[in-house]
């Protein structure tokens, strides 16, 4: 008794794909493998880095937003805001400069291209 072993392919699917089709023996020399090569691109794991917040030692965070700002006399321009665009374009300014600060002093991760992200539902 045998078992034939047959491969679907329609040609919306994975036959447009296929490279190259064989049958070689297998173990025993009553089973034939069919063996498939495929042009697949496979995307690869970028990892992304994450801020570590839980680390960040929030007291120093905020002497360098003070010292930063000090720097920019931000709150006289505010009070001398006379259109929304003006002040879109000051609250730009302001979200970049603490966002920089944020960037050079908050750590960010190392993750592993192997890595994978988890969660739990709790």
């Amino acid at each position: 008794e045998s078992t034939i072993d047959l491969v679907f392919a329609s040609g919306n699917t994975l036959a447009p794909l296929v490279m190259r089709c064989s049958t070689t023996f297998g173990h025993t020399s009553l089973h034939k493998m069919i063996e498939v090569e495929l042009d697949l691109l496979m995307a690869r794991n970028i990892p992304v880095s994450q801020l570590l917040f839980w680390e960040t030692d929030w007291e120093e965070f905020k002497k360098k937003v003070d010292r930063e700002l000090g720097r920019w006399n931000w709150i006289k321009e505010v009070d001398n805001t006379t259109t929304p665009m003006e002040l879109d374009l000051l609250t730009e300014e302001l979200m970049h400069e603490v966002s920089r600060v944020l960037n050079n002093s908050v750590e960010k991760s190392k993750p592993s291209k192997f890595s994978k992200r988890w969660w739990t539902r709790d």
